[in-house]
């Protein structure tokens, strides 16, 4: 009969627990009384160290300023998609959340579709609460699993499911940086 040391049970536990703290959360709503552009310098290591691996780095010359792009984001010039990016400046833990597109725009309107009702977003200004409002209510609706599509348009905001996950993960992480969840 094998056997298993107590050493390699001992190492399969801490990779486990490893493991499922890495996971990502998925809150639901998002508390927007605690809307924060400031990181600490805990949820700075956690986000260095655990999480900046899924992500492109642009460094502003001389600077402690940061643009964190994830890896796998949509990049076809042919279709207008989004993609959040967490600017961070470290020398005084200011972060923000931009959105990025494929394709220049001056305001974006996206309907929201559930079962029940039918909203309309809007985003009129790149103005850091703006875009915060406007993508917390995307990641909202990414969770409930509503259909978003671009106005007047009606093209889908996200062409595949990994794309939808994409934009989740960028605002869980920016969201956990700014202690927002």
């Amino acid at each position: 009969m094998p056997t298993i040391s107590v050493n390699k049970m001992i190492m399969m536990l801490l990779f486990f627990a490893c493991f499922s703290a890495c996971e990502l959360e998925r809150h639901t709503n998002v508390d927007r009384n605690r809307f924060s552009f400031k990181a600490g310098n805990d949820t700075k290591t956690f986000f260095h160290n655990i999480r900046s691996i899924y992500y492109d780095r642009q460094t502003i010359p001389n600077t402690q300023v940061v643009a964190y792009r994830f890896k796998d984001r949509p990049q076809d010039s042919t279709r207008l998609a989004l993609s959040p990016v967490i600017v961070a400046n470290w020398e005084t833990y200011d972060c923000l959340l931009l959105l990025e597109a494929t394709q220049e725009y001056d305001s974006l309107s996206i309907q929201i579709k559930n079962a029940n009702k039918v909203d309309t977003l809007h985003l009129y200004t790149k103005a850091r609460n703006a875009v915060l409002e406007f993508s917390a209510s995307i990641y909202e609706s990414i969770l409930a699993k509503d259909t978003l599509v671009f106005l007047p348009d009606k093209n889908s905001v996200f062409k595949t499911e990994n794309e939808a996950d994409v934009f989740r993960k960028v605002f869980s992480d920016y969201a956990r940086l700014t202690r927002i969840f």
